[in-house]
């Protein structure tokens, strides 16, 4: 359990070190010891008012604004486990500030997991978009990829 909290740390202050860049973002799946399953995606709250200026009407209140992210995230998203198996996101919440943080419960996740797979094209209008993919559940190495538009892992 603490080595997960300080890998969560050591991420998280990556992440907000860049937090004034629109084109990384982080996107982590992580099992509580509860067997609960929480994705959490950050990046510059500039990188989601681009994205949302370019697919949704124009927004006026912060909810609003709110609402059409965690749309958008669930438009642009798919996680797929042992090949087939998709998920369901459930209960997004959005935490804005200069890093924006967008949390989600995960539906659906087997309890043996094969191989899992993640399309997340969510920040694909900004240039040069990287985004650093985590999977933290106990038993798993602890590793992170690095997704951009050439590179897909399965």
């Amino acid at each position: 359990m603490l080595n997960k909290f300080i890998l969560i740390l050591f991420l998280l202050i990556g992440v907000s070190a860049k937090a004034h860049q629109p084109e990384v973002s982080t996107t982590m799946l992580v099992q509580n010891e509860n067997n609960v399953w929480v994705l959490q995606i950050s990046a510059s709250l500039t990188a989601f008012q681009k994205e949302v200026r370019t697919h949704f009407p124009e927004y006026k209140t912060p909810e609003e604004f709110q609402e059409m992210v965690l749309e958008h995230i669930k438009n642009n998203l798919v996680i797929t486990f042992n090949d087939n198996q998709n998920i369901t996101l459930s209960k997004g919440v959005v935490k804005l500030g200069h890093e924006t943080k967008v949390v989600y419960e995960i539906l659906g996740v087997p309890s043996v997991i094969k191989t899992v797979s993640v399309q997340n094209t969510a920040f694909k209008d900004i240039y040069n978009n990287k985004s650093a993919l985590v999977l933290l559940k106990d038993g798993f190495n602890k590793e992170h990829f690095v997704l951009n538009k050439k590179i897909i892992i399965n």
